[in-house]
């Protein structure tokens, strides 16, 4: 499975942001220009992790987006699922839409038994867990 572009740069960000935490607030166009993403793009990203509790941010003069220890705890199926909804983990891998256990199409059992073991990981560890392993 591939995540959107979108996903992709909301992971890289939360990565960004944890490991130069040290109490600060960060401008989505600073972190854009440090990931060289878009600051739009980013900037759109950030406000939605945000809205749904994944990164922190407080407006105002000295505002922006950060993550506290709580954000940290975030595991990585929550902004997947922030990002992308639901039902991507339900999704056939040939996008068929009639794809299901009752309706396999050729390739469903081989998938489903690989995807549960790329899905373990994103249920189990936390962003923090993540930063402390690459530290």
């Amino acid at each position: 499975m591939m995540f959107s572009t979108s996903t992709q740069y909301a992971i890289r960000a939360i990565v960004f942001m944890a490991r130069n935490k040290s109490d600060r607030k960060f401008r989505a166009a600073e972190v854009a220009d440090e990931l060289d993403i878009p600051t739009p793009y980013l900037s759109k990203v950030l406000q939605r992790l945000a809205r749904n509790g994944i990164v922190s941010s407080s407006k105002g003069p000295g505002g922006g987006f950060f993550v506290d220890d709580s954000n940290l705890k975030m595991r990585m199926i929550d902004v997947i699922t922030t990002m992308e909804g639901p039902r991507i983990f339900n999704k056939c891998i040939l996008g068929l839409d009639s794809c299901n256990e009752k309706n396999p199409c050729f390739l469903h059992e081989e998938y489903t038994q690989i995807k549960k073991i790329l899905d373990k990981p994103l249920y189990e560890k936390d962003f923090e867990d993540l930063i402390n392993q690459y530290e």
